[in-house]
């Protein structure tokens, strides 16, 4: 009677981690489709995590060693305990927190799970989310220029996100997932189908007018030719470079209108930040303390910058252990780079750390652009050295 026993709970295993496999993908694409965030998050509960309960103890076993998940356990923990003194102590925002550490978790170990179990599947898996992503990107133009001025009006996306600058930040890290796989094509075909999709990425984040993620954008890609100026895999980077260059050309007047916002209220409501920051350096004020800043005469509730979101809640503390776990991310992912010639994951740190500068704010949130933009690469990280790791071993 065992053997049928073990033989159905396969086949239920299987079926489950299928299962996942799709809602994974819908999930990562879910940004362009949902109607609103809470949808995404409700879907990531529901579809995602409660069926990964059934397979997330083994892939748990396997990251826990790794330095970037030790880090980021610590820094969540950290960030977690400052709850105890913020002002005031609420504990049902801080069970949320809670939940929400643990699903940060959570979509690290599946995101291994799923790339060690399925392997091709789950990077079929991703090339198919980049030419969605590419699809809705494109959709996105469309609707929006056909009851809008072209090229002048600052278009918005379709899906869950609220903010122009958050779909540029999504669409940077699809773009930066086809250039990984631009470098590795074999064939023209694959190549010009990624080409022609970070055309398409870089095209909404132009006409959106958002400065932050152009920028860090157009930096990975510099970065890339000049770390590989000796290798032919390089100049479909040459052409894409030369896509901005007659992106500027021929529709400068986007970015003349950006630049004419200035740095709109950061300046000013960075300092009111860290006059705040001073009231409390070491331990900071808390994850569940509201920030409130006045700047300029206006309010704000957030700070436009993540390392001064990271200072203001968890102090001095908080924020060396976030630069910790940046610093030993961008140590791994060279490592990962150089060893395995996985470039993916350097160019979203490097495109992360710029668009953090101005724009991500809490990174311990529901799955909104902080997730693509922070935790994702990180997972894809602590899974292909992982996995590298136990091939190396003897028997592995």
């Amino acid at each position: 009677m065992a053997i049928p026993s073990d033989t159905f709970l396969q086949r239920a295993n299987r079926c489950i981690s299928g299962l996942l496999l799709v809602t994974y993908g819908m999930f990562t694409t879910g940004y362009f489709f949902f109607p609103d965030y809470d949808e995404h998050y409700r879907f990531y509960a529901r579809a995602v995590f409660i069926p990964a309960l059934f397979v997330l103890p083994a892939p748990l076993r396997e990251i826990k060693e790794h330095p970037v998940f030790k880090l980021t356990l610590v820094y969540l923990i950290y960030m977690l305990a400052s709850a105890l003194w913020s002002d005031p102590f609420n504990l049902f925002e801080f069970g949320q927190k809670l939940t929400l550490s643990v699903y940060i978790l959570a979509f690290i170990a599946i995101t291994h799970f799923l790339n060690d179990r399925y392997k091709t599947g789950f990077d079929r898996m991703l090339k198919i989310s980049v030419f969605v992503a590419a699809v809705a990107a494109l959709v996105s133009f469309v609707i929006w220029y056909s009851n809008h001025g072209f090229p002048l009006s600052r278009m918005r996306g379709i899906g869950t996100l609220t903010n122009i600058n958050e779909f540029a930040n999504v669409y940077g890290v699809f773009a930066l997932l086809a250039i990984g796989y631009l470098l590795t094509a074999s064939s023209l075909r694959a190549r010009a189908s990624y080409v022609f999709a970070v055309i398409i990425f870089l095209c909404f984040i132009w006409f959106g007018q958002s400065r932050t993620a152009f920028v860090a954008l157009f930096i990975v890609l510099i970065f890339l030719v000049l770390n590989m100026a000796w290798q032919e895999r390089v100049r479909p980077i040459v052409w894409l470079i030369a896509c901005v260059g007659i992106l500027a050309i021929l529709f400068s007047g986007s970015m003349e209108i950006a630049s004419q916002r200035g740095m709109s209220y950061r300046l000013p409501i960075w300092e009111a930040t860290i006059t705040q920051v001073a009231d409390a350096p070491v331990f900071g004020h808390g994850v569940l303390s509201e920030m409130h800043f006045l700047a300029s005469k206006l309010d704000f509730w957030i700070p436009h910058n993540t390392f001064l979101s990271v200072l203001w809640q968890g102090g001095v503390i908080g924020l060396t252990l976030f630069l910790l776990l940046i610093a030993s991310a961008y140590r791994q992912a060279w490592r990962l780079w150089r060893e395995q010639g996985r470039f993916v994951v350097f160019g979203i740190l490097i495109f992360s750390t710029g668009v953090m500068l101005t724009a991500v704010d809490d990174v311990i949130t529901r799955p909104r652009e902080e997730w693509m933009v922070f935790w994702f690469p990180l997972a894809l990280l602590i899974s292909y050295q992982t996995i590298s790791a136990r091939n190396s071993r003897p028997g592995g």
